[in-house]
């Protein structure tokens, strides 16, 4: 018995342990960089052709959230260059608020897209509801709406020719009703995408005073 060596018993048992735990963390961290690569580099986490089969028909139900990314930004009421849009309006003032500007975004993860050629986009303020035509002609003629710039948060993609909202595109819009409204004026401009998808209302006050760009 004297000279003979024993082991503490479970040292190489825990040492297996700890290596094993290890292995599994590592793993995970692998799986996660890897989604976030394939995100990045697509918008999705899905693969491509499964994307471009969902978009579509998701796009005509209308079952995304729409956004709005940023600030809102209110201009005058006047003819011209009007936040950097050629505008024409028959009751221009100065002295009141006559068209806004807005991001759109939807969020981040859904794979449909919302189609705003489709949506019907209302301004509701004391005097009514007025509902906005979407229009592609320069000078903007109110009452309408526009889309004046697109972009994607992937700095290695870039928005589709089309007019679906899709995940990681941003929409620059224009909106300009027929009337104005003064400062301190509260009013709501509603999107209703098609299909069953909900409304989404968008609430401002006019600031006061009125000055070239405002933020709403």
């Amino acid at each position: 018995m004297a000279g003979r060596r024993i082991c503490p018993t479970g040292s190489s048992g825990t040492g297996d342990a700890v290596t094993g735990l290890e292995l599994i963390l590592f793993s995970a961290v692998l799986i996660l960089c890897a989604a976030l690569v394939i995100h990045i580099a697509t918008g999705s986490f899905l693969p491509p052709e499964l994307e471009r089969g969902i978009v579509p028909g998701a796009s005509q139900a209308g079952s995304d959230q729409l956004n709005v990314f940023g600030s809102i930004h209110g201009f005058p009421a006047t003819t011209g260059s009007t936040g950097g849009v050629a505008v024409i309006r028959d009751n221009p003032d100065p002295q009141r608020l006559g068209a806004i500007g807005m991001t759109l975004s939807i969020f981040l993860g859904d794979t449909a897209g919302v189609d705003l050629a489709r949506t019907n986009v209302s301004w509701k303020d004391a005097s009514g509801t007025e509902v906005l035509a979407l229009t592609t002609a320069t000078p903007v003629v109110c009452p309408n709406w526009t889309v004046i710039s697109k972009y994607h948060v992937n700095p290695f993609k870039s928005a589709d020719e089309d007019l679906v909202l899709e995940p990681g595109e941003q929409f620059d819009l224009f909106i300009c009703p027929s009337g104005t409204l003064p400062p301190y004026e509260e009013f709501t401009v509603v999107f209703d995408p098609p299909g069953p998808g909900p409304r989404f209302p968008v609430k401002c006050s006019v600031p006061f005073p009125i000055t070239r760009t405002m933020v709403l």
